[in-house]
């Protein structure tokens, strides 16, 4: 991972950005931020305030901007394909999405390869578990 000109981190210190701080994304978010930089998004703004211990970004945009490594953790295909459509042109060119979202595969195979047009790695990370598991990272398929 290329060091960028807005001062992002080194490829061993990325800086993670987790879209999607619902009841599994909040505690993954939790977790990463212990060892990485991590900033978050999500659609509802009443999740910044009941998360005061994360660092959240003000739009999307802004996050995918910020994020080496950009996760999604979403409910499910139509909330990922509207999340990723306008966001692939803000994360830039070797730049990692980790998409933790259950749902159709075909839906992250066909947004995979609009991210390699951008020179954006995927990997396709569908969790399994309940939000007591991601609290305690015993999610099934979790990084």
């Amino acid at each position: 991972m290329a060091r960028r000109q807005s001062g992002h981190t080194s490829p061993s210190d990325p800086t993670i950005g987790i879209a999607g701080l619902g009841r599994m994304g909040t505690p993954i978010a939790r977790s990463l931020a212990r060892s990485f930089s991590v900033n978050a998004f999500d659609i509802d703004p009443e999740r910044a305030s009941s998360t005061p211990d994360l660092r959240w970004s003000a739009t999307l945009r802004a996050l995918a901007a910020s994020s080496d490594v950009f996760v999604t953790v979403l409910p499910g295909p139509r909330e990922l394909q509207a999340t990723m459509a306008g966001t692939f042109p803000h994360l830039a060119a070797g730049s990692l999405w980790i998409d933790m979202t259950s749902g159709d595969p075909e839906t992250t195979r066909d947004l995979a390869a609009s991210a390699e047009k951008y020179g954006i790695g995927v990997v396709s990370a569908p969790i399994g578990g309940t939000p007591e598991d991601a609290v305690r990272r015993s999610c099934r398929g979790s990084i």
